[in-house]
C-alpha cells in the first residue's frame, strides 16, 4: 500500500505580510513522527502534502487580538480523520517546523491547534479537501480560540486633533470584568493634548462592548463604540481616529494632496475638506489601498462650484474610500464630455447630502450623464440635487446609471431635470442593480425609454435589477415611446410613494414588459397620461409577458387617449387584484381596467372609472378575466357594459374574450353605487358583445357574491345572466 507525505521543515521561516495576512510557507522534508503501521491505512492512492499555516491580522472596526508571531508558537498539534471517520485523531504533534508524516489519499477534514506553552491560543480547519497523489497542500487561516478561560489585554489609542477641544473621556463597558470600569470612568484630557490611550491588563477572555464619550467641559463631542475581543495570553489592540481631520491648504488640489501624502492612514481616518473658494478642476481618483478612509467635500458659508477643466469624470471614488458631498458645493460637468461627472466603482461609497451634481453632456454612445455607480459600488443620497445632466447619443441614464450589483439608496434630495437620449431620463439600472427610494421626488426627467426610471434584466442568466419605492415621489417625467414614469423589466416593489403626473405615448406612469414584474401593496399611481392612439395603459401598462401584482394603493385618475385608464394587459401578460383601488380613471374603453392577457382579482375595487365607449371598469379584449372577489362598481360607459364589457367582434368572434366570475360584487341597476350606462344598452352590470352593438349575454341587475358567471370565449355561457 502507498501512502501520502506530508512535510514540514525550515525552508522559509520568515513572516510575510501580504492583504492583512500574516503568511508562513511550510514545505516538505522526510522525518516520520508518528509510526504509519499504526495508522489505519485504508484503500486508496498516495500524494506528498505541502502545509501553509497562516496568521489572520486585524480588520475591521472591531478591536481584534493581535495574533502572535509563529516564533512565539511552541508547540502544534495536527488533527484530522477521513470523512468517514467518526471523531478526529492526531496525526502529528509537531515542536518544530522540521517535521513530516504519511497520510492516505483521500478526503480529509484538518484541525491545526497552536499552544503558547500549556495554553491553546490559535486554531485553523480545513474541511472536505482531497489529499490526492503527489504534492497537495493544506492552508490554514489561525484565529483566536473563543476561550472563556485566561486573561488578555487592551490596548486602545486615540488620537484627534489639539483643535477638538478634548478635555474629558468617559469610559463604560456592557459587563464586569474590565478593571476599573465596573462603573463608568471619567478620565481627565490635559488641555491641547492629541492622544489617549485606554490600556488594562489581564482582562478576562470574552467579549466586551466598550463606549468612549469624549467631551469639552460638559458637551458630548463624540460617541465611539468598539466591540472588544479579549482571548487568553494575547493583546486586544486598535488605533482610532474619533474626530474628522480638516485638511489644510487653499486649493482643492493641494488640500487632496495633502490626503495623499499622509503616511500610516488607519481604517476609519476621516478627513474634512473645506472650499472657500470657487475651482476649476482636471478630476481626481481617490484611492488609499486597503485602508477604510472617509473625506467629506462641503463649502464654507455659500455655495462653492468644482467645474470639470478636462474630459473624464471629476470624482472617481475607489475601494475603501466614503466619499460624502455635503452641503454648499456643485459639481459641474462640461457640455461635451465622454464619462459621467461622478464614477463610483467597486467596493466605493458616494454620499451625497447635499450640494449638486449637474451639467454634464455626454457625447456619443456615452451612458450615464450625472453619476455612475458600479459593481458592487453603493451610492446615498439623503439631500442635494442631481440635474441638467445627458445621456450620449443612444446613451442610458441621463442622472444617474446602476451598473450591474450596484446599489443605489434614496432617502431624499432631488434627480430631476435629466435627459437620456436612450432610455431611463433620470435613472438607468443595469443587471442585478439595485435601487431603494425612501423618499425624496425623480421629476422632469425625459427619455425614450422611462422618462424617470428604466430597469434591465437577463432572464436566462436569472439576473433582475430591482427598485424598491417605500416613499418619495416619480413625477413630472416624459417618455417619448413607454413608461413615462418608470419602463420596467425587473423587479419593481412598491410599498409606499407616489408615480404621478408622467407623460408617455403608452404606460404614462408605469409600463412592466420582457418578463418584469411590478408589485404594488401601497403608494398611489395617479394623474399620469397615455397620450396616442392605440397605446394604451395610463396608470400601469403590462406587455411582452410582463406581471403585475396589486395588493394595496390606489391607480386613480389617469388618462388614457385609448384603453385602460388605469391598467392595460396585453396578450401575453398577467394582472393579479389581491387588494386596493382602481379608481377615477379614464379611457375610450376600459376605463378603470382593458384586458387582453389575464386578469385575476381576487379582492379589492374598480370604482368610479369613465370609459367613452364601453367597459366603463373593465374591458376584456380576447383575453380572459377571472373574478373570485372584490367590487366593481359605480362605473360608467357611455355604451354598453357600465361595469364590465367581454369582446369579441366580427373578426375574431367565436373565440373573443372570456369572464368568469365565482365570488365578488359587480352592481348593477337599482343598486347602491350601480354601474352606469348612458345611452340605451345593454349590461347595466356586464356585457358580452360582438359586433359592437350584438349582445351575447348580459345582466343588467347587481351580481352578488352568490351569482356566478361565466363566458368561454366561444358563445357558450352559463350562470345567472339576464340572456
Amino acid at each position: 500500500m502507498k501512502e501520502t507525505v506530508v512535510g514540514i521543515n525550515k525552508l522559509l521561516k520568515r513572516v510575510t505580510v501580504i492583504a492583512g495576512i500574516m503568511t508562513v510557507l511550510i514545505f516538505s522534508s522526510c522525518k516520520d513522527v508518528f509510526d504509519k503501521n499504526d495508522f489505519d491505512i485504508l484503500s486508496g492512492q498516495p500524494g506528498m502534502a505541502k502545509v501553509t499555516i497562516s496568521v489572520m491580522n486585524n480588520n475591521g472596526r472591531t478591536v481584534l487580538p493581535i495574533m502572535p508571531d509563529l516564533s512565539e508558537i511552541t508547540k502544534f498539534d495536527l488533527l484530522g480523520k477521513k470523512s468517514n471517520a467518526p471523531v478526529e485523531s492526531l496525526l502529528a504533534e509537531l515542536s518544530t517546523l522540521d517535521t513530516s508524516f504519511y497520510l492516505e489519499t483521500g478526503e480529509w477534514n484538518f484541525t491545526l491547534n497552536a499552544y503558547k506553552d500549556t495554553e491553546l491560543i490559535l486554531q485553523g480547519k480545513i474541511e472536505n479537501t482531497v489529499i490526492g497523489e503527489g504534492e497537495n497542500e493544506l492552508n490554514f487561516k489561525l484565529s483566536s480560540v473563543n476561550s472563556e478561560s485566561g486573561k488578555g489585554n487592551i490596548e486602545i489609542t486615540f488620537t484627534f486633533p489639539a483643535s477638538a477641544g478634548v478635555t474629558l473621556v468617559n469610559i463604560s463597558s456592557d459587563k464586569p470584568g474590565i478593571p476599573d470600569i465596573q462603573e463608568p470612568l471619567d478620565i481627565t484630557i490635559d488641555t491641547g493634548a492629541t492622544k489617549y490611550t485606554f490600556s488594562k491588563n489581564n482582562v478576562p477572555s470574552g467579549d466586551y462592548f466598550i463606549s468612549f464619550k469624549f467631551f469639552n467641559g460638559t458637551t458630548q463631542l463624540r460617541v465611539v463604540s468598539e466591540l472588544v475581543l479579549v482571548r487568553n495570553s494575547l493583546t486586544s489592540k486598535k488605533t482610532i481616529q474619533p474626530f474628522a481631520v480638516t485638511v489644510p491648504g487653499i486649493t482643492l488640489a493641494e488640500k487632496l494632496a495633502y490626503i495623499n501624502g499622509i503616511e500610516g492612514k488607519k481604517d476609519g481616518d476621516e478627513y474634512i475638506i473645506k472650499l472657500n473658494q470657487d475651482e476649476s478642476f482636471g478630476g481626481y481618483t481617490l484611492y488609499y489601498g486597503a485602508k477604510k478612509v472617509s473625506i467629506t467635500l462641503t463649502g464654507d458659508t455659500q455655495m462653492r462650484t468644482v467645474s470639470l477643466s478636462d474630459q473624464g469624470a471629476l470624482f472617481t471614488v475607489k475601494e475603501n474610500v466614503t466619499f460624502t458631498l455635503d452641503k454648499n458645493v456643485t459639481l459641474k460637468g462640461s457640455n461635451d464630455n465622454s464619462n459621467p461627472l461622478v464614477v463610483v466603482d467597486r467596493d466605493g461609497t458616494f454620499t451625497m447630502n447635499g450640494g449638486e451634481i449637474s451639467g454634464n453632456i455626454t457625447v456619443l454612445g456615452a451612458t450615464g450623464g450625472g453619476v455612475a455607480v458600479g459593481n458592487y459600488a453603493t451610492f446615498i443620497m439623503s439631500g442635494g440635487k442631481i440635474s441638467g445632466n445627458t445621456g450620449g447619443f443612444s446613451g442610458s441614464g441621463g442622472g444617474v446609471v446602476v451598473s450591474n450589483n450596484g446599489t443605489f439608496i434614496m432617502n431624499g434630495g432631488e434627480i430631476s431635470g435629466n435627459t437620456a437620449r436612450g432610455s431611463g431620463g433620470g435613472v438607468y439600472l443595469g443587471y442585478s442593480a439595485t435601487f431603494t427610494m425612501e423618499g425624496g421626488e425623480i421629476s422632469g426627467n425625459t427619455a425614450q425609454y422611462g422618462g424617470a426610471v428604466c430597469m434591465n434584466s437577463d432572464k436566462f442568466l436569472n439576473m433582475y435589477s430591482t427598485f424598491t419605492m417605500k416613499g418619495g415621489k416619480i413625477s413630472g417625467n416624459t417618455a417619448q415611446y413607454e413608461g413615462g414614469g418608470a419602463y420596467v423589466s425587473g423587479i419593481f416593489n412598491m410599498i409606499d410613494g407616489e408615480i404621478s403626473g408622467n407623460i408617455a405615448n403608452g404606460g404614462g406612469g408605469v409600463s412592466v414588459y420582457m418578463d418584469g414584474t411590478f408589485t404594488m401593496s401601497g403608494g398611489k399611481i395617479t394623474g399620469n397620461n397615455a397620450t396616442e392612439e392605440n397605446w394604451n395603459g395610463s396608470g400601469v401598462r403590462v406587455i411582452n409577458s410582463g406581471i403585475f401584482n396589486m395588493n394595496g394603493g390606489e391607480i386613480s385618475g389617469n388618462t388614457s387617449y385609448w384603453g385602460g385608464g388605469g391598467v392595460y394587459v396585453d396578450e401575453s401578460s398577467t394582472f393579479t387584484m389581491s387588494n386596493g383601488e382602481i379608481s377615477d380613471n379614464i379611457a375610450k374603453g376600459g376605463g378603470g381596467v382593458w384586458v387582453e392577457g389575464t386578469f385575476t382579482m381576487t379582492d379589492g375595487k374598480i370604482t368610479g372609472n369613465n370609459a367613452d365607449w364601453n367597459g366603463g371598469g373593465v374591458w376584456v379584449e380576447y383575453g380572459t378575466f377571472n373574478m373570485n372577489g372584490g367590487e366593481i362598481s359605480g362605473n360608467t360607459s357611455n355604451w354598453g357594459g357600465g361595469g364590465v364589457l367581454v369582446k369579441g367582434d366580427g373578426n375574431y368572434y367565436p373565440s373573443g374574450g372570456s369572464f368568469n366570475k365565482t365570488g365578488g360584487t359587480i352592481t348593477g341597476k337599482n343598486s347602491p353605487n350601480s354601474n352606469v350606462i348612458i345611452n340605451d344598452a345593454k349590461g347595466t352590470a356586464i356585457l358580452v358583445q360582438y359586433n359592437d352593438n350584438n349582445a351575447v349575454c348580459f345582466r343588467e341587475n347587481t351580481a352578488e357574491p352568490n351569482i356566478n358567471l361565466s363566458y368561454d370565449g366561444y358563445g357558450n355561457y352559463d350562470g345567472g345572466w339576464d340572456q
